[in-house]
C-alpha cells in the first residue's frame, strides 16, 4: 500500500513563505465581511425604540426576533462549519453572504412583524453565523501570532457597529431607517460579495512528492467530533461558552435600551454604542496577543471576572442615572464581552486540531447562541414585567463568578495523536481522553 505524501520541513519552510503576504489579504477579505455585513445583526439594537413607536410593536415582540435570530444561527454555525470542512470556505462563505443581502433588503423593506422574524430572524439568523467559517480558515493562514490574528479579524462587526452608528443615525433622521438598510444591503451586495468571489483562496503548497495539497499537514490533525465529545476539556469548555452566550450577546442587542432606560438622549445612546464598538478593538487585540503567550483557560477567567464588574457598573448606572457611568460600564463590556473570542478559538483548536474544527466550532457557537437566544428573551420579558433591565444585569454578575471558576480549570491539553502524513486512515486517529 502507498505511502500519503508526507511535508518535509523544507517544504515547510517554502509554504510559510511563499504564503505570509497573502495571508493579509485573507484577513482584510474577512475583516470586510464582518464590517459591513455581519455587523447589521447588531445595528438592530438602535431600532428597538423606533420600529416599537411605528408599528406598535411592544419590547418582547422585538426582542423576540432578535432570540430567532440567535436561535437559528445556531443551526447555521453547524451547517457552516460540516460544509467548511469537507468543500473549503469560499462557496460558504458566497452562499451566507447572500442571506445576508436577503435579510437587510427585506429589513428595508417590511411592514409586519413577521416579515422581521423572516428576514432578521431567519435570513440574517443563518447568514451572519459565519464564526465556525471564517476562524478555521484564518487559523490556518496564520500558524504563527494565531491568536492575535483571529482578535484582529473578529473585531470587525464590532468595529462596524461603532463607526456606522453615528451616519446611520444621521440618514435616519434625514431619510429614514429605511434608506439606511438599504445602503448597508447594498455595499454587501457590491463590495463585500465580488470581494470574497475574487480573494479567498485556500491555502495550497507541493508536498515532497511535488503533487499539491489544500491545507497541508493541518488539514487533517485533530480528533473527529465523536473523539473530542469523549474529552473534559470538550464540555468545560462547552459550559463555559454557554455561560459566555447567557451573559454576553443581549448586551449587544440591548445596549441602546439600557442606555435609553437611564435617561439618555439619542445622541448619548449613539456614543454609547460607539463607545463600546470602538472598545472592542484594543479588547480583541490584548486578549488576541495575550491567548499567543498566556494560559488561555486563565485569560478566559480573567475576562469574566472583569466583565462582572462592567455589569455591575452599567447596573449602577439605571440605579443613579449618571451617564457616565453608562459610558464607564458599557466601553469595559465592550472591551470584554467579545475579547473572549480568540482565547475561545485558539482553546478549540489546541484541544481538538483542524480535522472537525468547523463542526466543533458549528456546535460551540449552537450554544452559546442558543443560551444568548434565551437570555434575550428572559431580558425582554422581564423588562415588559418590571420595567427595568436592573434584573438582567445583576444575574448576569452572578453567573460570571460562576463561570470563572469554571474556565479557570479548563485542562487545555492535546487530544489527539500528530502524524507526519496529509492524508490518514481513519484508524491512524488515536484519542487521548483527559481523565480527571
Amino acid at each position: 500500500m502507498p505511502r500519503s505524501p508526507q511535508l518535509e520541513t523544507g517544504d515547510k519552510r517554502e509554504i510559510q513563505s511563499s504564503h505570509s503576504h497573502y495571508r493579509w489579504v485573507i484577513l482584510g477579505v474577512i475583516f470586510l465581511i464582518l464590517f459591513l455585513a455581519v455587523s447589521s445583526r447588531g445595528i438592530v439594537t438602535m431600532y428597538v425604540r423606533p420600529w416599537s413607536s411605528e408599528f406598535g410593536w411592544s419590547i418582547t415582540a422585538i426582542t423576540l426576533a432578535m432570540s430567532i435570530q440567535l436561535i437559528f444561527s445556531g443551526p447555521g454555525g453547524i451547517l457552516g462549519g460540516s460544509l467548511t470542512d469537507r468543500f473549503g470556505p469560499k462557496y460558504v462563505l458566497m452562499a451566507y453572504l447572500l442571506l445576508i443581502v436577503i435579510g437587510i433588503f427585506g429589513i428595508a423593506a417590511m411592514n409586519g412583524l413577521w416579515q422581521l422574524y423572516l428576514f432578521y430572524g431567519l435570513f440574517l439568523g443563518i447568514g451572519s453565523m459565519l464564526h465556525p467559517v471564517t476562524t478555521p480558515l484564518i487559523a490556518r493562514w496564520f500558524s504563527k501570532g494565531r491568536g492575535l490574528a483571529l482578535g484582529m479579524v473578529q473585531e470587525g462587526d464590532l468595529l462596524g457597529m461603532a463607526v456606522l452608528a453615528p451616519f446611520l443615525l444621521m440618514i435616519n433622521e434625514t431619510s429614514g431607517w429605511r434608506t439606511a438598510w438599504l445602503g448597508m444591503g447594498l455595499a454587501t451586495l457590491v463590495v463585500v460579495l465580488p470581494s470574497t468571489w475574487i480573494f479567498i483562496k485556500p491555502l495550497q503548497a507541493r508536498t515532497s512528492t511535488g503533487a499539491k495539497t489544500t491545507n497541508p499537514v493541518m488539514k487533517q490533525q485533530g480528533a473527529t467530533f465523536s473523539q473530542a465529545s469523549k474529552s473534559r476539556s470538550f464540555w468545560m469548555l462547552m459550559v463555559s461558552t454557554l455561560f459566555c452566550g447567557v451573559t454576553a450577546r443581549y448586551f449587544w442587542l440591548l445596549i441602546a435600551p439600557i442606555a435609553l432606560e437611564g435617561g439618555m438622549s439619542q445622541t448619548q445612546v449613539g456614543l454609547t454604542i460607539s463607545i463600546a464598538g470602538f472598545m472592542a478593538v484594543p479588547g480583541m487585540l490584548v486578549f488576541g496577543f495575550a491567548c499567543d503567550r498566556i494560559s488561555r483557560p486563565m485569560l478566559l477567567s480573567i475576562n469574566f471576572m472583569l466583565r462582572c464588574v462592567a455589569f455591575i457598573i452599567m447596573a449602577f448606572y439605571i440605579w443613579t442615572h449618571e451617564p457616565v457611568l453608562m459610558f464607564i460600564g458599557a466601553g469595559m463590556a465592550g472591551f470584554l464581552t467579545r475579547s473572549s473570542a480568540p482565547p475561545f478559538s485558539v482553546a478549540w483548536i489546541n484541544c481538538f486540531g483542524f480535522r472537525s474544527i468547523g463542526s466543533i466550532l458549528g456546535i460551540s457557537s449552537t450554544v452559546h447562541q442558543t443560551a444568548a437566544a434565551l437570555s434575550l428573551f428572559i431580558a425582554g420579558y422581564i423588562f415588559d414585567r418590571v420595567g427595568s433591565y436592573l434584573p438582567t444585569l445583576i444575574s448576569s454578575a452572578v453567573l460570571l463568578v460562576i463561570v470563572s471558576i469554571v474556565a479557570w480549570r479548563i485542562p487545555e491539553k492535546k487530544c489527539y495523536v500528530e502524524t507526519p502524513e496529509v492524508i490518514q486512515p481513519e484508524k491512524a486517529q488515536r484519542l487521548v481522553t483527559n481523565a480527571p
